[in-house]
C-alpha cells in the first residue's frame, strides 16, 4: 500500500487583499495605471516560466496596496 500525502499549497502571507476588495470603490488614474503595469509584469514572470493560467480575475489576483507588489494566485 502506498503512502499518500494531502494536495496543499502553501504561500507567503505579502499582506496583499484581492482585486475585487480594491475595485470596490474608485481608483485615481494613477493609481489605476500603477496597478496595471503591475498586473502585466506579474502575468509576464507568469508566462516567462511557461505556465498558463487558465483563470485570471480579480479574485486570483492579490494586491498590497502599501508596496504596490501584484501576485498572481491559483496557478
Amino acid at each position: 500500500m502506498l503512502a499518500t500525502s494531502p494536495n496543499y499549497s502553501v504561500l507567503e502571507d505579502f499582506q496583499g487583499h484581492s482585486l475585487n476588495r480594491l475595485l470596490s470603490g474608485l481608483i485615481e488614474v494613477r493609481s489605476f495605471l500603477r496597478l496595471a503595469i503591475a498586473m502585466a509584469s506579474a502575468l509576464a514572470d507568469v508566462h516567462r516560466r511557461e505556465i498558463v493560467h487558465l483563470d485570471i480575475k480579480p479574485a486570483n489576483t492579490l494586491v498590497n496596496g502599501a508596496t504596490g507588489v501584484v501576485k498572481i494566485a491559483g496557478v
